[in-house]
């Protein structure tokens, strides 16, 4: 159940494209930006692109097959955003009979453009058309069209959608739908986390497209008297966007042992959709290249606590499942992993994990039990693991905040109203505070 290049099976780690070319405001030709761009798609570890209801410029397949991109090309045969279906309809054209010739000689033409460009293997007809289509036939139609001019290609109905009587070699939808299909199953446009618009990268935008997120961020921003706090809201919120996008990337694939791939929505930004790990030039935000390996690489090692489970109590004893989904190339054969626990400089403890490896799906390896320190106030720690092999490894780490099981109250603390209602515990004790105390300094 997964995609196969030369019999090697590969994750699919995929990312959304939505024509955003800043430079231009139209499908830009130069092959050296194309090269900067999608070398930076590779550095971050993606090795598929969606065109998302377009293809591209023969120069972007020229590129794409240098640096070793798969690209999906979407034109549109059943509608292009969504086309017309349950509760939507778009401009589009239908492939009705006044349409049908011009769009069946668009795809056409398109496939046999690239032939000869490895990089150019998926084809898709339309976005999410939910469970069917109005125009099955068609759709088979242009699946062994596409076929008869390239053998090797992967064809689908619609992204985003599942029906077995329509063409797909591989599908598109929810990764827990996975083990309903024996076809490969590839996690559908995940997840749209976005990060604020950047006012520090308003002089990139010397082109084509004027930075219009960032004219409207600093529009709402000065109208609230906040304009000096737009570069700080950028740089939280690319923290933020980051751990959630990696916490939530990390458990996709954790949870889904056989998933064929992830389509991460999205890689780069895209205008007023400021959810990408880099930005609408596909520069740096947040996280760095070799840190999101870590997460979208062809090895990741996982845990079993989401980024929401990672809070102790001083003392407590907790659990950890580590897990590994291997597609190295080639894989590993006889890894171990080794783990340490710090806080700080300080090491509070350390091991290693033998296990039976299974490469080409994700696995658990070994639970470690642990238990925190106690503390007085909070600690931040640090949980590293590394599958090791002669020189190869592969590491990944997560923040565990660790709290005082009970915290002291400030000795000016001091309680307005009390009631039996309360929940607090220690309420009950503190000093009541007036009105006019809570006007000037306490007693």
């Amino acid at each position: 159940k997964h995609f196969c290049i030369n019999g090697d099976p590969y994750f699919l780690r995929g990312s959304g494209d939505f024509v955003i070319n800043p430079e231009t405001g139209c499908p830009d030709t130069d092959r050296e930006r194309w090269r900067r761009k999608l070398r930076t798609l590779r550095d971050y570890g993606y090795n598929c692109v969606r065109l998302q209801s377009y293809a591209a410029a023969p120069e972007y397949y020229d590129v794409a097959d240098e640096v070793g991109l798969l690209v999906q090309s979407e034109m549109g045969m059943l509608g292009a955003w969504g086309g017309h279906a349950e509760g939507r309809a778009y401009g589009w054209p239908q492939p009705s009979p006044e349409f049908y010739p011009a769009l069946k000689w668009h795809w056409d033409k398109t496939v046999l453009r690239d032939v000869n460009h490895p990089s150019a293997n998926l084809y898709c007809m339309a976005n999410e058309l939910h469970t069917n289509t109005n125009y099955p036939k068609v759709a088979w139609e242009c699946y062994h069209a596409t076929k008869d001019i390239k053998p090797s290609a992967f064809v689908i109905w619609s992204d985003g959608n599942k029906n077995p009587s329509l063409p797909a070699d591989f599908v598109n939808a929810e990764a827990g739908d996975d083990g309903k299909w024996d076809k490969p199953l590839i996690q559908h446009e995940f997840r749209w986390w976005t990060s604020y618009p950047d006012v520090r990268i308003k002089a990139k935008y010397a082109g084509a497209v004027r930075p219009y997120a960032i004219e409207l961020a600093e529009a709402t921003a000065a109208q609230a008297g906040m304009t000096k706090l737009l570069p700080e809201m950028a740089a939280n919120s690319q923290r933020l966007q980051y751990v959630e996008a990696r916490g939530k990337m990390e458990a996709c694939r954790r949870d889904h042992p056989t998933l064929a791939g992830i389509s991460h929505f999205c890689a780069m930004d895209a205008g007023l959709a400021v959810e990408g790990i880099f930005d609408d030039f596909y520069g740096q935000k947040h996280v760095a290249p070799g840190t999101w390996r870590r997460t979208n690489g062809d090895t990741a090692l996982l845990i079993s606590r989401n980024f929401d489970d990672r809070v102790l109590a001083s003392g407590e004893t907790f659990k950890a499942q580590l897990l590994v989904s291997d597609f190295g190339h080639p894989p590993f054969q006889k890894p171990m992993v080794e783990w340490e626990w710090t806080a700080g400089r300080g090491l509070l403890a350390s091991g290693r994990v033998r296990f039976v490896h299974q490469p080409h799906r994700t696995h658990p390896v070994g639970e470690l039990r642990l238990k925190a320190p106690d503390t007085p106030k909070p600690l931040v720690t640090t949980l590293r693991a590394t599958l090791r092999e002669g020189s190869r490894r592969v590491d990944n780490e997560w923040t565990f905040w660790v709290f005082p099981t009970k915290a002291a109250l400030p000795a000016s603390a001091a309680a307005y109203r009390t009631s039996a209602d309360l929940w607090l515990k220690d309420v009950q004790s503190l000093p009541t505070a007036t009105a006019d105390d809570l006007r000037g300094p306490r007693p």
